[in-house]
């Protein structure tokens, strides 16, 4: 270890323009004086807007696959300034058998979210040991997470999901039986996605906001994936747990007369996950 600069250094953060500094030169550095480095946090800053996959962007990717001696990226956090193209994503695949969390925030106003989801669809297939997935800012409507159901993930160890940023619909459904039915897909597995108790009314509504395509992500990770060791998953603002959470007294709006009108629906769709909906 004589002459390294940082011999035991193992985790960096970096904010950095993306025009003022090489990425191959950083990446060069980072191999021959930190050998222990494994995770990456990087905030890019672009002074220029570059079109979907502009040829003319910076070349980001030796940053993230060039910084190792060998492939040992694990956790890896990108603020990215123009967005997910092809290079990014092979430098990821480069580091497929070690990468264990993985956190994305997109720029705003990207010119195709949906297209950025289908290369994230490339990471969640050919990074199997992935525990952790965050994806922040995403900017698609909702019918636009599609793009994930696409194909079969091969990370069956996958624990948390977090997908923010993308538009709902104004589809809440009212009634009491939707409510109950809702989020258990697999009641002959056992498997069922519970609320946080103590949501108010607002946050309960956002809850039950786009049931079709929360249901088809849920499908899609146990039954098509084979993920079934999920602990959380959080879209938008909502959570959705694995297991039942401590009881809490719900949160009543002020000017609400009556708690029934809150307690009532969550009481009835906790009853239907431990009931794993008999006879549907």
């Amino acid at each position: 270890m004589a002459g390294l600069l940082c011999p035991s250094l193992e985790s960096i953060q970096l904010t950095l323009d993306i025009h003022q500094h090489s990425a191959s030169q950083l990446a060069s550095i980072l191999r021959e004086n930190c050998p222990k480095l494994h995770s990456i946090h990087y905030h890019g800053i672009s002074s220029i807007r570059y079109g979907h996959d502009d040829p003319l962007a910076p070349d980001l990717a030796p940053l993230f696959k060039d910084s190792f001696s060998s492939p040992g990226l694990w956790h890896v956090t990108m603020k990215l300034p123009i967005g997910l193209d092809h290079r990014l994503v092979d430098a990821l695949l480069f580091h497929s058998s070690t990468l264990e969390i993985l956190e994305l925030k997109f720029r705003k106003n990207i010119y195709s979210p949906e297209r950025q989801l289908s290369r994230v669809v490339e990471l969640l297939v050919h990074c199997e040991n992935l525990k952790v997935v965050r994806l922040s800012d995403i900017k698609c409507s909702v019918q636009g997470l599609n793009e994930l159901l696409t194909s079969p993930w091969r990370c069956c160890g996958l624990e948390l999901l977090t997908i923010e940023g993308y538009r709902t619909s104004d589809s809440i459904h009212q009634s009491v039986q939707q409510q109950q039915q809702l989020y258990l897909v697999y009641s002959c597995a056992g498997q069922g996605w519970f609320l946080k108790p103590g949501l108010n009314a607002l946050s309960f509504k956002e809850a039950l906001a786009d049931d079709y395509w929360k249901r088809r992500l849920f499908e899609h990770m146990y039954k098509i994936s084979g993920i079934k060791h999920a602990k959380c998953v959080k879209m938008n603002k909502t959570e959705f747990f694995a297991q039942e959470q401590l009881s809490a007294k719900p949160e009543v709006p002020k000017g609400t007369k009556s708690k029934s009108m809150i307690e009532n629906p969550l009481a009835k769709f906790f009853t239907a996950f431990k009931r794993g909906f008999q006879g549907r």
